[in-house]
């Protein structure tokens, strides 16, 4: 944190000339952070302000972390609860007492954790208490992980908003027909695709074609144009389905097993029903590898005959790869095939010729190529989705070229920091690799993110000519208009007041002399 906060401090400072060179200062340093410690910019920046403040506004709890004696956790929780107080004299009373109790709190929770720091804060500036405000503050939505297709989503809605929400997914949820194969619940989570689609109503899922509300479209699929990326091996997929309705009921324990064999590593056999069969040697192929496929340990029936056993199986058969859904994981074949048996269209992407495009913007075809081949922002630890990022020429227009080998997508941050930080540059190769030189000289390289996932698709294009790369010269964000109002210290002073000024309340009733 410490190292953190001197890079800052010789990158930033709050007296510069306009508001713009302080934000770009701030967001080059970030910037700088992320790509050395392999972390996002959000998180450069958030370290950033903590070693600052450790550095500059608590000098004793840093020596305590430097020293082993608490972990950075608990110093982290130090600086955010003590951020609102910004008298020096009052901040240095608060510091010496929390230092001298800091070494016994390794093993409080995070509530007892903020609770101790806070008693501190508390008796000598009440108005810096980091308070929890009205839940309903709190209010918000939120996308959890992902995983096999299905993405988690937490909503926080006033209790009016989730009994209108509610009423609203259950009356659709139920008019379909009874012969739709999904559960209540799972209707109500393809609810919120229809919505999301604009319709209030869901297709039923019966297969009937005289069902009036499997005639109705949802907009699941047909009406929202969603980028989901993938081989072109995945088409030929078909629907699973098992994906609707209760999963399948165990097998009846009273029913007879006598056609099941349990089979070892070793190739012994075990009827489930019987006593072990001794092992036999696998049988092989002409180039060593085993005739069969299939796991260890797997449950398989007994062969009815001996030339049925002597008969070779089928080699295992690869799944369909998955598609890619940017910013929301894997799609499963058979989840992308449901999509497209209800109506989703299939666009095929079109290759990038050899010679440049003759304008500034790229084509249509041009961007949706680059958009797959890229997936996110190219800069090394961003994940913004490609589709809500800019297209940036690596060589600036016009003597780069507007094609594949001379542009990437870069998100907004990223494309304006490439284009106004000073001493930033980068070149890229056919194959889309980008290699990006920081002002102090330091390279880091980005691989297009499709080739993680469709590593067998050749992304590489035409190579093209292009003159070398020069760095950002240092008065060229001065040539944009001033959008700020405040700069990054003035930003954080101006919520610091505005936070105090919420604890007027609470400072009144801690200051009211008694009687009590």
């Amino acid at each position: 944190m410490l190292f953190i906060a001197e890079k800052t401090s010789r990158t930033y400072t709050d007296d510069y000339d306009t508001v713009e060179d302080t934000e770009a200062a701030w967001k080059s340093a970030a910037a700088e952070i992320s790509l050395a410690s392999d972390t996002s910019h959000g998180r450069a920046s958030n370290d950033m302000e903590i070693g600052l403040a450790l550095a500059t506004r608590l000098p004793k709890v840093a020596e305590l972390l430097l020293g082993g004696q608490i972990s950075e956790y608990i110093a982290r929780r130090i600086v955010h609860r003590t951020a609102n107080i910004i008298d020096p004299d009052v901040l240095a009373t608060v510091e010496a007492y929390i230092a001298e109790a800091a070494t016994t709190w390794g093993a409080l929770s995070v509530k007892k954790l903020d609770n101790a720091i806070d008693v501190w804060v508390n008796r000598f500036d009440p108005a810096a208490v980091r308070r929890v405000r009205v839940r309903v503050r709190d209010r918000g939505v939120e996308i959890l992980e992902t995983k096999d297709g299905v993405t988690e989503v937490l909503l926080r809605l006033t209790g009016a908003d989730a009994a209108l929400y509610w009423q609203r997914i259950t009356a659709m949820a139920k008019g379909v027909c009874t012969d739709d194969p999904r559960t209540l619940d799972q209707r109500r989570a393809d609810a919120h695709g229809a919505l999301g689609a604009g319709f209030f109503h869901l297709a039923c899922q019966c297969g009937n074609p005289e069902c009036p509300a499997a005639a109705d479209d949802d907009g699941r699929a047909s009406q929202v144009v969603v980028h989901i990326y993938t081989a072109a091996a995945t088409l030929d997929a078909q629907p699973d389905p098992l994906m609707d309705g209760d999963a399948p009921l165990p097998p009846d324990p009273g029913q007879p097993r006598s056609d099941i064999t349990l089979v070892y590593p070793d190739g012994t056999r075990v009827p489930l029903d019987g006593e072990p069969e001794p092992a036999r040697e696998q049988e092989s192929t002409n180039d060593g590898s085993p005739a069969e496929c299939r796991p260890t340990a797997d449950v398989q029936q007994e062969p009815e005959s001996e030339n049925e056993a002597a008969e070779t199986p089928a080699p295992c058969v690869p799944n369909p790869p998955p598609g890619i859904l940017v910013g929301f994981g894997a799609m499963p074949a058979p989840l992308i095939a449901a999509l497209i048996a209800r109506g989703a269209p299939v666009r095929h992407l079109t290759a990038p010729g050899t010679d440049p495009e003759q304008r500034y913007r790229p084509s249509t075809a041009l961007q949706e190529w680059t958009t797959a081949r890229d997936l996110t922002c190219r800069f090394p630890n961003c994940d913004r989705p490609a589709q809500f990022c800019e297209w940036d020429h690596t060589t600036p227009w016009p003597a780069g070229k507007t094609h594949a080998s001379g542009g990437k997508m870069y998100c907004k941050l990223h494309h304006f920091g490439k284009t106004f930080w000073a001493g930033w540059t980068d070149s890229q190769a056919p194959d889309g690799t980008i290699t990006i030189t920081t002002p102090t000289g330091q390279t880091y390289t980005s691989k297009p993110a499709s080739r993680l996932y469709f590593p067998t698709i050749n992304t590489t294009s035409a190579p093209i000519t292009t003159p070398p790369p020069t760095p950002t010269p240092p008065g060229k964000i001065n040539h944009i208009p001033t959008y700020r109002k405040r700069n990054h210290a003035k930003q954080r002073a101006y919520r610091i007041n505005a936070e105090r000024k919420l604890n007027d309340t609470h400072v009144a009733e801690w200051n009211r002399p008694p009687p009590f």
